[in-house]
């Protein structure tokens, strides 16, 4: 019996502290449940056994591989995994434990039969059963650190409702002196959110079978007749993390490509770039088996295009989106959104490249595609113009953006709605900017107006426009006006449990510029 084990000092290595878990049980789950439900390829089987052969160290084994390749059925699956209990199982227990992606997806047929057969077959009333083991001291230990902890078990979990069964096993196998643990489990079927367990005469003894991954609150340990008892109860993931919804979306397609963007985007939650080792190497497989005008391919180049960006591979991410940028200008509508997609990814790689020229010129052209309606992305794209514009110090052009985006958002919203706050800011900071320092006052003034009106605890969104509003004041020369707002913003800074590092300081020596100005 393993369980994962955070050894990290990094609080990003972990999900939850009360979880004896780390991010490698959290992405093996997520892919054991994506792959679970991935639709069945030609591919599914010839991948399987192509991985198995380079396992396959001996004859016996091959043996049963062309046994497996001629007779296997899904509904004996059980049968055909634990043939030889050292050889599939532990290349699958393995994958799961070190979340191999590329070995989980090779294993897709199984994991899809393996979680098809354990739904079919669940139990449906509670159970109370027993399981044996011998753990070394270094094990033992571990374990006792996790009372009152879950953990997770990395294998599938074979019980008996027979406890001195499940105690004898373990003495007639201890010539090492080991530490015996008796494991005394609940489970309640229809706690929600738990994996299923099924009854099973597998190794030749009945018995209830958990599945891989499956968790367990671990409620007390202690000693029984010189064996140790852990008393535990199956539980449900209660982690929180955004791919349980993608997982159950029966609308998103369940597929090779949709595995790697669910990747992609894994990778970057749990910053856990491993998981991305291969998946590229996948997706250009699957891209030489399918024919140029097969509709997968803009997806797969888009996919492609996301990996090498997760990857900080930015000359291969620009040349996947690029081709699927030439495919979609021949194959779809201009205003369809996959192209607009594409371009907002494309001028997104050019922004982490600092190449505002490229990026300038791409949402330029992203805008032309646009439907006259798709307000959401003129927004966004005045806005990605906008910051590029000020980062060269462009405030002309600057201004034009956000007063496009101010006209958008009048469609939506009174003149004085607190949505409206950020754009009269940015207008204000781009007046400031360009010295004309009465029409930034008078934006400035309108956004705090609106602040002070809806928001009604200490805000530091009001703090930071007062402190605007004195810098204004200030370049006009308005020294008294200045100070009002400055020791406003000061203030309001104070009020606030965590103001952001530097800000009180950096107000009160412009507080004291202002002093020895007025001297």
């Amino acid at each position: 019996m393993n369980h994962f084990q955070n050894n990290s000092s990094s609080d990003n290595e972990s999900i939850s502290g009360i979880f004896e878990i780390d991010n490698r049980y959290t992405i093996s789950d997520v892919c054991m449940n994506y792959l679970s439900k991935i639709k069945e390829t030609p591919n599914d089987k010839n991948d399987f056994l192509l991985l198995c052969k380079t396992e396959a160290e001996t004859s016996q084994r091959k043996e049963f591989l062309q046994d497996f390749e001629k007779k296997y059925s899904p509904n004996q699956v059980l049968t055909w995994f634990y043939t030889d209990p050292n050889f599939l199982p532990r290349t699958l227990h393995n994958a799961f434990q070190s979340a191999n992606i590329e070995t989980m997806y090779d294993y897709r047929i199984l994991i899809r039969d393996i979680q098809k057969y354990f739904q079919q077959h669940k139990c449906t009333t509670s159970i109370h059963v027993y399981h044996g083991e011998l753990m070394s001291d270094e094990k033992f230990e571990q374990l006792k650190n996790s009372e009152g902890k879950i953990i997770t078990i990395k294998s599938f979990l074979l019980t008996n409702a027979n406890r001195n069964i499940a105690t004898a096993f373990t003495r007639n196998l201890n010539a090492q002196k080991q530490k015996e643990v008796l494991f005394d489990i609940e489970a309640n079927p229809e706690t929600e959110g738990v994996k299923p367990f099924i009854k099973t005469d597998l190794k030749g003894q009945d018995g209830i079978l958990f599945m891989l991954g499956s968790l367990f609150k671990i409620n007390n340990i202690h000693v029984e007749d010189s064996v140790t008892v852990v008393k535990m109860t199956l539980c449900a993931d209660d982690n929180d993390h955004p791919f349980k919804d993608q997982l159950n979306d029966t609308n998103e397609q369940k597929d090779l490509i949709g595995f790697a963007q669910l990747q992609c985007n894994m990778s970057q939650f749990f910053s856990y770039p491993r998981i991305l080792d291969n998946i590229d190497k996948l997706l250009e497989k699957y891209l030489n088996e399918i024919m140029n005008d097969h509709p997968d391919r803009i997806r797969c180049y888009d996919t492609l295009g996301n990996v090498s960006f997760a990857k900080k591979d930015c000359i291969s991410s620009l040349n996947w989106y690029q081709k699927s940028l030439e495919l979609q200008k021949k194959i779809l509508q201009a205003n369809n959104p996959k192209l607009i997609d594409t371009y907002n990814n494309i001028g997104c790689v050019y922004l982490h490249k600092k190449d505002n020229v490229q990026a300038l010129d791409t949402f330029k052209q992203m805008l032309l595609y646009l439907k006259q309606d798709d307000d959401n992305n003129f927004i966004y794209c005045y806005s990605k113009m906008s910051g590029i514009y000020e980062s060269e110090g462009k405030f002309t052009e600057a201004l034009s953006c956000y007063l496009q985006i101010f006209s958008i958002m009048l469609k939506y919203y009174p003149i004085d709605d607190i949505n409206l706050a950020p754009i009269y800011n940015n207008i204000g900071k781009t007046f400031t900017s360009l010295c004309q320092y009465p029409l930034a006052l008078a934006y400035y003034e309108t956004s705090l107006q609106i602040k002070e009106k809806n928001l009604t605890s200490p805000s530091e969104s009001v703090a930071m426009t007062h402190k605007s509003v004195g810098i204004v004041y200030k370049y006009m020369g308005n020294v008294n006006q200045a100070r009002t707002h400055f020791e406003k913003a000061l203030e309001i800074y104070r009020q606030i449990s965590s103001p952001i590092y530097g800000t009180v300081s950096e107000i009160e020596k412009l507080i004291q510029t202002l002093s020895s100005t007025s001297q």
